[in-house]
């Protein structure tokens, strides 16, 4: 048995590194609650530009999405935690690119 096995009892250890990785239904249910996962787009984090202007107000419910950051947790290793994190994007910038 591997050691990281262990670890990743799902075995997701060495694919979730980009969005199309993870599984279709919780892509779907995160981003229908306006969430994103960090780990895909760190490098887009950093404003480029002018700041959007398209800036709507938005309310995350915690008991909405606490159930996604506990399987973000599940699907992710212990070695890679930093991306064990989703981003609460407001729906005027989009979720393919985040705006800061």
């Amino acid at each position: 048995m591997n050691p990281h096995d262990a670890l990743n009892p799902l075995g997701h250890a060495e694919s979730l590194g980009r969005l199309e990785d993870l599984p279709a239904d919780y892509v779907k249910a995160i981003h229908d609650l306006s969430v994103a996962p960090l780990w895909p787009q760190l490098r887009g984090l950093l404003p480029r530009g002018k700041p959007a202007r398209n800036t709507q107000p938005f309310m995350w419910r915690y008991q909405e999405v606490r159930p996604h950051l506990l399987r973000a947790g599940e699907l992710t290793p212990i070695e890679k935690a930093e991306r064990r994190v989703l981003v609460l994007c407001n729906p005027g910038h989009g979720l393919d690119r985040l705006v800061a």
